[in-house]
């Protein structure tokens, strides 16, 4: 009896140990409901109701949504202005200005110190952002407080439907 029961506790033993060799898998990471194959994918982006074609991705390991923030300000009805320099864009939205710098991760009113582009309490990651075809791409989390304090709207993200909604 001794002997069967040291077999079967050796057979578990063995299992666990193959089953937490994360060295011999090359899969990505998968949510616990089991609905995506990977940690990014593509979602749809919503602002104010109206359905925007972009290239908008969430990351599931740090729970946000990549919002291509200049695409969403001017659907909102803001103007932007790319400077020769290609890293700075000068935002006009209910007459103020604010200046977009892409390489300091900034968005400051024209005249003041005060950066729309934090980390959000409680954030998994730092801030996240890249710069293609003219458009600024930055993480949901930390483009929060410019959406939420300049452009008076609020992101809502819907990650078990692959939603982000800006309303």
């Amino acid at each position: 009896m001794a002997k069967k029961i040291f077999i079967c506790l050796s057979i578990c033993v063995i299992l666990c140990m193959v089953g937490c060799d994360k060295k011999t898998t090359t899969e990505q990471p998968v949510l616990s409901a089991g609905l995506l194959p990977s940690t990014e994918t593509r979602c749809k982006l919503i602002v104010k109701g109206n359905e925007l074609d972009s290239q908008m991705k969430f990351n599931y390991e740090y729970s946000y949504a990549e919002i291509p923030i200049l695409a969403v300000i001017k659907n909102l009805g803001a103007e932007v202005e790319w400077q020769q320099n290609k890293t700075t864009a000068e935002i006009t939205f209910k007459e103020k200005k604010y200046i977009l710098d892409t390489e300091d991760n900034t968005i400051f009113e024209e005249g003041k110190t005060f950066n729309f582009i934090v980390i959000a309490p409680g954030s998994k990651h730092s801030i996240y952002s890249y710069v293609n075809d003219n458009e600024f791409i930055i993480d949901s989390d930390s483009a929060k407080l410019f959406f939420t304090a300049v452009m008076g709207v609020n992101i809502k993200t819907d990650i078990k439907n692959g939603i982000v909604n800006i309303e």
